[in-house]
């Protein structure tokens, strides 16, 4: 007589086991690691503050009670005078479909595209097209845009070598360290941010994992690096991102080391 076993019944998960596992820790560690920045400047977001230093910026006449940020930057007057000045004249250029190439109001033309510190190629410089010119929350957008790019990226380089809240620990403490706090207001920061993202797909191809994605994203990388607007910064980043690579394909055993040596070149 044959015996019929019945297959035990799988229950769905409830929605508090759902929570409890680890999807919670990530739901968690994502608002802190994307909330950080709001707390940070939480002033200059919800109160009538800029991280600009143009009269624009600062001079309540013209800017409705806007005023300056309390904290140092290395450079007031390279930030007023060139850095915020320089993203409003690309965004007009890109608004009436024209490369920004020569800037003809400054005195009876001055050329704009010979020099990369300009950031006139910069890859990021449509998302401009996205704020209001009239109000300099224009460039503080643009620079806290540019705050979480590197902190996004020093917390996928961290977790290659750590568990996740290691990873988001060090990369918060980074972010918001010395570079940032004096540095944001400045072109050189905006080529600066991508060098984490660099050295995270290079380490991503060292250890193997060619895929597609690392190969276009290194390139991304590297190209939005470039073209950010300041090529001494490039000249650092390059070569540390070529360390990077060379370290980590050292240190592997994979077979497909040497492919991925040839991918990278």
């Amino acid at each position: 007589m044959a015996v019929c076993q019945l297959e035990p019944v799988v229950q769905p998960p409830t929605t508090w086991q759902w929570l409890t596992e680890s999807r919670l820790k990530k739901i968690l560690l994502w608002t802190f690691l994307l909330g950080s920045p709001v707390l940070v400047y939480y002033r200059v977001l919800f109160d009538k503050r800029t991280i600009g230093r143009h009269v624009f910026a600062t001079d309540s006449r013209v800017a409705e009670n806007y005023a300056a940020v309390s904290w140092p930057v290395t450079d007031d007057v390279a930030s007023a005078y060139q850095d915020e000045m320089w993203l409003q004249f690309i965004r007009a250029s890109l608004l009436s479909g024209e490369l920004p190439i020569i800037n003809l109001q400054n005195a009876l033309g001055a050329p704009f595209l010979e020099s990369l510190q300009p950031g006139a190629m910069y890859v990021l410089n449509p998302v401009l097209l996205l704020f209001n010119p009239t109000r300099p929350k224009t460039f503080d957008y643009f620079c806290l845009l540019h705050v979480y790019i590197l902190l996004i990226g020093l917390f996928r380089l961290f977790r290659l070598h750590a568990r996740d809240e290691i990873a988001a620990a060090i990369a918060i403490l980074i972010a918001f360290g010395g570079v940032t706090y004096a540095n944001i207001n400045l072109v050189h920061y905006r080529g600066f941010v991508w060098l984490p993202w660099m050295m995270g797909f290079a380490t991503q191809i060292a250890h193997g994992d060619l895929r597609r994605r690392n190969r276009f994203f290194l390139f991304a990388a590297l190209l939005c690096g470039i073209t950010a607007g300041n090529i001494q910064d490039f000249a650092f980043s390059f070569p540390v991102t070529l360390l990077t690579f060379l370290t980590e394909f050292a240190a592997t055993k994979r077979e497909a080391g040497w492919k991925a040596a040839f991918v990278f070149s």
